[in-house]
């Protein structure tokens, strides 16, 4: 077995673990969507309702 503790500002797999480059604001954003996008699918796929779960009004709020 093999693990690597990376850096705290290591944001994915495909970041660089020890000395990872900061992402622009854009970027930042673009990953938002898109790991929403794909948290909305799977919430699909489990019948359960994104918009009352990750809408304006999450259950934790």
């Amino acid at each position: 077995m093999q693990y690597t503790i990376c850096s705290h500002k290591t944001f994915d797999p495909g970041s660089d673990c020890l000395n990872p480059r900061a992402l622009t604001e854009q970027e930042a954003i673009s990953e938002q969507k898109s790991f929403l996008s794909l948290e909305w699918n799977r919430l699909l796929d489990l019948d359960r309702d994104p918009e009352k779960e990750l809408g304006n009004e999450p259950p934790w709020l």
